[in-house]
């Protein structure tokens, strides 16, 4: 990304998307698949990582992970946020702000509550 390759940096992200999905522990899968999602929206890379945010959000279910499940969810509405899909966003923010109210996560339920209250 520094050297602005970035036909080569997204390739480099699809490489690394693909490799943490062959994670056998799903514990750590679903942690590393949710960092790269981070990385790959700070990069500007939305698409990579909405696909990255929707693994670990179904990793997190399996797992009976609900804080978990609510970040990412947060995250994977961020993700949706930036490639446009408002609809599919505010759907995100919706769920992510619920479980993390019952999970008595304050900060990040305000933060998608915010999130949520800038689409509307």
């Amino acid at each position: 990304m520094k050297r602005r390759q970035i036909d080569h940096a997204s390739v480099q992200f699809a490489n690394a998307l693909a490799a943490a999905a062959d994670i056998e522990d799903h514990v750590t899968r679903c942690d590393e698949t949710a960092a790269l999602g981070t990385v790959f929206l700070d990069s500007g890379f939305p698409a990579f990582a909405l696909l990255a945010f929707e693994d670990a959000i179904d990793l997190d279910r399996e797992l009976g992970r609900t804080g978990q499940l609510g970040l990412h969810m947060l995250e994977a509405g961020n993700a949706s946020k930036a490639l446009g899909n408002e609809a599919d966003a505010e759907q995100l923010y919706r769920e992510a702000l619920d479980i993390l109210v019952a999970e008595k996560r304050f900060a990040e339920a305000a933060s998608a509550s915010t999130s949520l209250g800038g689409i509307l």
